[in-house]
């Protein structure tokens, strides 16, 4: 009588009567390996694309963030409320200005929270903003209202290191030469930017009133020390209505403000905003 050794296949006796239970237990064993050695790989590849679209979220606001900055001027199609002197204007210290047709321009702090997506506080949002070269597309929400916009980038003043003192948030001080410039004043803020803006912002506590004027200003065509400012109903008069730049630093600014005739010297310190 020949003696055999038992034949084995992934440890199942080949002779046997073949168990098919056993057969399909050990494909699921198989496959659960398998699936073991695979999913670290899916599972870090996952991970990665997470990480990777997170820093893309990033920097699609940082890009945002940098390009909004300057001033932009609404195409005339924009609007009912806008005439040729509408604009909104983004500074890199992170407040607005916005300007249309009405006697209620507006001005406050604002923060890109998306790619695409900038929140203004106490004015509104700009939804799908878009900024292409020199053009920016944006809709406007705000009072439940929602309103499609374009606009153009204005350009730069020259004089560059000039801008970088001059352009800024400046708190004026009460007293100059003697004469009192907030004796019917509480505050008075001026803001500068290098995009032509000229603002002031006048408070008055008792009242509750606050007062914003906004106008254009230029270097003067010939005078170094001077600067020229005016609004859409004036017009430009350069020898007229301007300002001397008496002295300018970091902190501080002292100005001659000249209009048709008389003057006022006021003057300046940097504006530290100590609001929330």
């Amino acid at each position: 009588m020949l003696n055999y050794k038992p034949v084995y296949y992934f440890g199942v006796n080949l002779q046997k009567p073949i168990d098919f239970n056993i057969i399909l237990y050990m494909k699921t064993l198989r496959l659960a390996l398998a699936i073991l050695i695979t999913f670290p790989v899916m599972l870090s590849s996952c991970v990665y694309d997470n990480i990777t679209t997170s820093i893309d979220h990033v920097n699609t606001i940082e890009t945002l963030q940098k390009n909004i900055v300057g001033k932009w001027e609404f195409d005339e199609s924009s609007g009912k409320t806008l005439n040729n002197d509408s604009f909104i204007e983004f500074t890199n210290h992170g407040t607005f200005i916005y300007k249309d047709a009405s006697d209620q321009p507006a001005t406050g702090t604002y923060i890109v929270t998306d790619y695409d997506e900038i929140y203004l506080k106490d004015f509104g949002s700009f939804t799908h903003v878009k900024v292409v070269d020199s053009f920016l597309s944006f809709t406007i929400v705000s009072n439940q209202k929602s309103v499609k916009m374009s606009a153009r980038k204005a350009s730069f003043l020259e004089k560059e290191d000039k801008l970088k003192l001059l352009c800024q948030k400046w708190e004026m001080l009460p007293v100059e030469r003697g004469i009192d410039s907030l004796s019917y004043l509480d505050r008075s803020l001026l803001t500068i930017t290098s995009s032509g803006t000229y603002m002031t912002e006048s408070e008055h506590y008792a009242s509750a009133s606050k007062y914003i004027t906004i106008s254009q200003w230029k270097w003067h065509s010939t005078i170094d020390d001077r600067i020229v400012y005016w609004n859409e109903w004036e017009g430009i008069k350069e020898n007229q209505i301007y300002i001397v730049i008496r002295e300018l630093t970091e902190t501080s600014l002292k100005i001659t403000d000249h209009r048709n005739g008389n003057f006022m010297d006021l003057s300046f310190k940097k504006y530290q905003d100590n609001e929330d």
